[in-house]
C-alpha cells in the first residue's frame, strides 16, 4: 500500500512540474500608419482591445510602429545631406517622448483592457543639444506601469541617418503577463552577444520587430529558439502604399521605381506583416498569411522545462561558457555579466 502511495505522489509530482503557466499571446501582423503617432495610438487602442477580448494577455508590434520607418534611405544617396535633413524633420516631428502624451494613452489602454503590451516607437530625445531619435520599444505591464525601455544598439547601414546610437541601450529581460520576454529591433537578433545576455537573464520569449522576411529568416529564427531554448515572436512590417502616397508622393513613386527594378514588380504592399510564433523546439506554433492585416494569435507555455540555455547550442551539441562583460553589469551568470530580470 505504501508503494501504491508513492507511486501516486511520484506521478502528481511529474504532472505538476509538467504544467506550465498558459498565456495567450497577439502579435500584431497589422497595418501601420506612417509618419503618424495619433493614428499609430488609435490602432494600438483598437488592437489591444480586440486581444483582450479573446483572451490575450500580451500583444506586441513590429519595428517603430509609432512614428514609421525612414524609407528615404533606400532612395537617395548618402551624401545628399539636403534631401536627407529635411526628411529628418520630418521623421523627428513625427517622433513622441518617453513620458508624452501618447505614452500616457498606451498606459491607460493597457490599464484599462488589462493587457501588457511591447510597443516599439521612435523616441524623440530631448536631453541633448543635438534633434537625435532612437529605435526605442517600450514594455507596459496590465497595470499600466512602463516597465523597461530599450533602445537598438545600432541601426542598420544607412539607416544611421536618421536613428541614433544610444549611449546605454540598456538589454534586459522584463516579467509581462508571468513571462520572461525580451525584445530585439530587426537585425539586432543576428547578434550572438545580444542573444546570449538575453539567455543568461532568463528569456522565456523574445519578440523581435523587423523588416525581414522570407524563407531565410524564418530559417534563423528557428535555429535562435533552438539555440535559447526560448519562444520566438517575429512580426514584419507592413504599410499600405497609400500611407505613403498621402504623406511624400514623390517618395512613393521613386520607391515604386526601385522595387521594380530590383524585383521586377511592385508588391501590393509595402513589407508583408508576417506573424509567426516559433516555439523552443524551433517548431512553428503559428503563421499568419503574408500581407493579411490581422492578429496572429499562440499560446506560451511557461513550463519549467522551457527556459533559456546557455550550455547547448542550435545541434544541441554542449558549449563552454562564453567570457564577456556587458557594462559592468549587477552579477555574473553563465559567464555573463548581466542584469536581473525586471519584476
Amino acid at each position: 500500500m505504501r508503494n501504491i502511495y508513492l507511486v501516486v505522489l511520484l506521478m502528481l509530482s511529474l504532472n505538476f512540474s509538467a504544467m506550465g503557466e498558459e498565456v495567450k499571446i497577439a502579435i500584431a501582423s497589422i497595418d501601420q500608419a506612417w509618419l503618424s503617432p495619433k493614428r499609430s495610438v488609435e490602432l494600438i487602442k483598437e488592437n489591444a482591445y480586440i486581444a483582450s477580448e479573446n483572451g490575450a494577455g500580451l500583444i506586441v508590434f513590429s519595428e517603430s510602429f509609432i512614428g514609421g520607418y525612414p524609407y528615404w534611405h533606400y532612395i537617395h544617396a548618402t551624401i545628399d545631406l539636403n534631401y536627407n535633413y529635411e526628411k529628418y524633420l520630418d521623421f523627428y516631428n513625427a517622433s513622441i517622448t518617453k513620458d508624452g502624451y501618447e505614452m500616457k494613452k498606451l498606459q491607460s489602454y493597457a490599464k484599462r483592457y488589462k493587457i501588457a503590451m511591447i510597443v516599439p516607437f521612435n523616441e524623440r530625445n530631448e536631453d541633448e543639444n543635438y534633434k537625435s531619435v532612437y529605435n526605442s520599444a517600450v514594455f507596459i505591464d496590465k497595470k499600466g506601469k512602463i516597465k523597461h525601455i530599450t533602445r537598438k544598439t545600432r541601426a542598420s547601414h544607412t539607416e544611421k541617418l536618421f536613428w541614433a546610437e544610444p549611449k546605454d541601450p540598456d538589454i534586459r529581460v522584463v516579467k509581462l503577463a508571468g513571462i520572461n520576454v525580451a525584445y530585439n529591433s530587426c537585425w539586432q537578433t543576428y547578434l550572438p552577444l545580444i542573444r546570449g545576455i538575453q539567455y543568461a537573464q532568463g528569456a522565456q520569449l523574445i519578440v523581435v520587430g523587423t523588416q525581414d522576411q522570407g524563407e531565410e529568416w524564418n530559417s534563423f529564427i528557428k535555429s535562435v529558439a533552438l539555440e535559447g531554448h526560448v519562444y520566438l515572436a517575429s512580426v514584419t512590417q507592413m504599410y499600405q502604399w497609400e500611407e505613403i502616397e498621402k504623406k511624400d508622393p514623390e517618395l512613393a513613386h521613386e520607391f515604386k521605381q526601385v522595387m521594380n527594378n530590383v524585383f521586377k514588380l511592385i508588391p501590393p504592399k509595402i513589407q508583408t506583416g508576417d506573424g509567426m510564433l516559433i516555439d523552443p523546439w524551433g517548431k512553428v506554433v503559428i503563421k499568419g498569411k503574408s500581407m493579411e492585416s490581422k492578429l496572429v494569435y499562440g499560446i506560451i507555455n511557461t513550463d519549467e522545462n522551457v527556459k533559456s540555455s546557455m550550455y547547448k547550442d542550435a545541434t544541441t551539441n554542449y558549449r563552454l561558457p562564453i567570457d564577456v562583460s556587458y557594462r559592468g553589469r549587477q552579477y555574473i551568470k553563465d559567464g555573463f555579466a548581466v542584469d536581473k530580470i525586471i519584476k
